[in-house]
This record gives structure tokens, sequence and C-alpha cells, in this order.
């Protein structure tokens, strides 16, 4: 946050959002090059993380409502992020993700070889970099950092319904590199995802990615730095009504807080494929 001038910072902040939203919107209508697509989403991706991170700064401020009239405010805070969301999700995946499989730079689950690189890098890579987390009375639902990505999965434990974690490694790249020659990319959740059961001794009978975004703490907070109170809730659909409810359950968020997308949470990541494509190798190579 900007200490000397924070109306600077929300006016940048809101004008990129609302500039790169109409290039969204013109960009469905003609054809552009791929890793230009893939520049714009990574922006408002990150813009859209400060946006939240900033949400007690944007309500507090004068706007056309008059002052009394918080709930109206809040309101249009989130109805504003919400067509945002959606219309990114909408664009990775009609403009975005179609791109990346016709020139196979994404993993493909049809294509053997692709699930051959899979196994291979997950059995080698990921699989020791996990720790999956079922909770009960002797495993609470841990605090969660801010933005960082996770799984929560639905298991039958017992004829009953329960809930397991993992925590997606955050010092792997987001944008996995399964292969440079072709290249080919995984989402490191898709990657997880398609080896979820082996992590837990219970079925797992749904699975889906969710982070949190946290709140800037003020200088005069206490808390820890990361853990301020949430302010969003972000899951990929589909999503099981359980595995919702019992995050807004343990995370004591109101449906407002939720946000559902289509697309892969934090397209941020993004920007690891688009330096591949300009021929800037990704911050790590997998063997």
């Amino acid at each position: 946050m900007n200490s000397e001038n924070p109306a600077i910072e929300r006016s940048q902040l809101f004008g990129r959002l609302l500039s790169n939203r109409r290039l969204l919107i013109e960009k469905k209508t003609r054809e552009g090059p791929l890793s230009a697509d893939i520049r714009l989403l990574s922006a408002i991706a990150d813009d859209l993380d400060r946006f939240f991170i900033l949400k007690t700064y944007f309500l507090n401020q004068s706007s056309a409502l008059p002052q009394n009239r918080e709930t109206e405010k809040e309101a249009a805070f989130f109805g504003f992020c919400r067509r945002i969301v959606s219309e990114q999700a909408d664009f990775f995946r009609e403009i975005v993700l179609p791109k990346l499989l016709d020139e196979h730079i994404l993993y493909d689950s049809s294509v053997a070889s692709d699930r051959a690189l899979l196994h291979d890098r997950f059995e080698k890579i990921v699989f020791p970099a996990l720790t999956p987390l079922v909770l009960d009375a002797s495993h609470p639902f841990p605090r969660l950092q801010n933005r960082t990505l996770n799984l929560a999965a639905a298991l039958r434990r017992d004829g009953k319904a329960g809930l397991g974690l993992v925590q997606v490694p955050p010092l792997l790249p987001r944008c996995f590199l399964l292969s440079e020659q072709p290249p080919v990319f995984i989402f490191l959740e898709t990657m997880i995802m398609e080896q979820i059961p082996r992590l837990f001794s219970d079925p797992v009978t749904g699975v889906s990615s969710f982070r949190v975004t946290r709140k800037e703490m003020a200088a005069e907070e206490t808390e820890p730095k990361g853990q301020g109170r949430i302010v969003r809730l972000e899951i990929q659909t589909p999503v099981s009504s359980f595995i919702k409810q019992t995050l807004m359950k343990v995370l004591k968020l109101g449906e407002k807080s939720v946000f559902l997308s289509a697309s892969p949470l934090d397209l941020s990541c993004l920007t690891a494929i688009g330096s591949y494509m300009d021929e800037q190798r990704p911050p790590l190579i997998c063997p």
C-alpha cells in the first residue's frame, strides 16, 4: 500500500482493472497472439488479488453512495469483482485454453505420452513434497497462509463424509514443465488431482482447488504478517456442496465472500508459459 498517498494506489489499481476488463471483452471478438492473451489474464489476476487485499480501503473511500449505506457499497464492490472473475474465466476457457491444447503446450489427459510424463514427474518430484491432512478431532483445520493454493478432498470415512486437505507445494512451479522437447506444461494442482486417490486411505468422492485472500494489516495491528482477516474464498468448479459448505463453515465466511471460478485459480501463473514462449526459460526446469 502506498503509505504516503493510499488514494493514488486505489485510483491506479481501479483504473487498470477497468482498462484490462475492456481489453478482455474486445479480445474475444478479434484474434490476437497467445502470449498477449496470457499476459492480460496474468495482469488481471494480480490486480484482483491486490484489489481484495485492499478491500477495506476501497470500501472506506468516498463514493457516489451515501456513507451510511455500507451494505450497498459492499454489494457494489463484490458485484464488480464477480463480473471480472466470470469474464476472466470465460476468456481462459473459450480463447486461451483451446489455443494451448491445439498447440499441445498444455497437458492433455487423452495423450498417452502426456500421462506417462505426468506419472514420472509426480513420482520423482511432486509426491515427496506433499503432506496430506485428514481433518478430525486430533487434526483441526489449519490456518491457511494468504493466497496459497490448496486442494480439498471429500472423503467417505466409515459411511460418513470427511474432508482431506493437500497444500499445493508453493516451492514448485504452478505451471509445471513436464517436457522441454516439445514443451508441455500442466497446472500443478491438476497433476495432484489426478493422483489424489493415492494420498488418502479413504475413498475420494470429489476434489476442488481453493485459496483464500487476507486483508492487508494496518500498521497498528499486531497479527503476524499474512494473517489478516480472510476477505475472499476462491473455489474452482465443479465443487460439491459438501466441500463448499465445509470450507465456508470452518473459515467463518458468508456466501458473498465465496467466488467460484470455472478456470484454474490465480491465472498469474500463466506468466511461466508466456516467458517460455518468448524464449525465456521458466524458473525451474524439471529433470
